[in-house]
């Protein structure tokens, strides 16, 4: 959400509306207030290396929205390309890495198990999941659609409560309402709307 408002700028000319400049800093509070704490938390001397690793593919999907919307693509093409390269992947990761988990599943059995990660991971997460994504993002711009992945914190948070019972504080419930707030406004608040209201007398 912060990498897409530059990368619009910079590459496609796209000044960020009010609503993207109030929105911004509004999900950033409530992501602060949901995930806050870990941040003083000692978790060991390498932890800066995986914030980095966060940051980059924050980056990468800012610059997949950029990129979607000036080469002019649609989302479900740009879905069906990811689909197709990352498949170019997995001989790369036999050779490298090995069979890895495969493995363990063939000697103990959990191929229920594996075929289940699969499913989800494969067709749920790694299909579906980047149609809807690269449709948004055609139809609401690369701005805006950054707006959107900050809602997984807030939304994990809620079920994780729902379904496993885990202890929610009140700053991590306020700043699920302050995500949302901050992805409604970002989203909504176009600036045709703004210009609209300050004609009226």
């Amino acid at each position: 959400m912060l990498c897409a408002p530059v990368l619009g700028w910079l590459v496609l000319r796209e000044k960020p509306g009010p609503g993207v400049r109030l929105g911004i800093p509004i999900l950033a509070a409530g992501l602060l207030l949901i995930g806050g704490a870990s941040l003083f938390e000692d978790d060991g001397p390498m932890v800066w290396i995986g914030d980095l690793l966060l940051f980059w593919s924050g980056f990468n999907w800012a610059l997949y929205g950029v990129l979607m919307r000036r080469w002019g693509v649609t989302g479900l093409r740009a879905a069906c390309v990811i689909g197709a390269l990352s498949l170019a992947w997995v001989p790369a990761h036999l050779a490298l890495l090995g069979p890895g988990g495969i493995g363990i599943a063939w000697s103990t059995g959990l191929w229920g198990e594996v075929a289940l990660q699969a499913g989800y991971q494969g067709l749920v997460a790694g299909g579906v999941a980047i149609i809807l994504y690269s449709r948004a993002i055609a139809a609401m711009g690369p701005v805006q659609g950054a707006l959107l992945p900050p809602l997984m914190p807030a939304l994990g948070t809620f079920w994780a409560w729902l379904l496993l019972g885990e202890q929610v504080t009140p700053a991590q419930g306020f700043g699920m309402l302050t995500v949302i707030a901050g992805m409604l406004i970002g989203a909504l608040w176009r600036r045709e709307t703004g210009e609209t209201l300050s004609r009226r007398p």
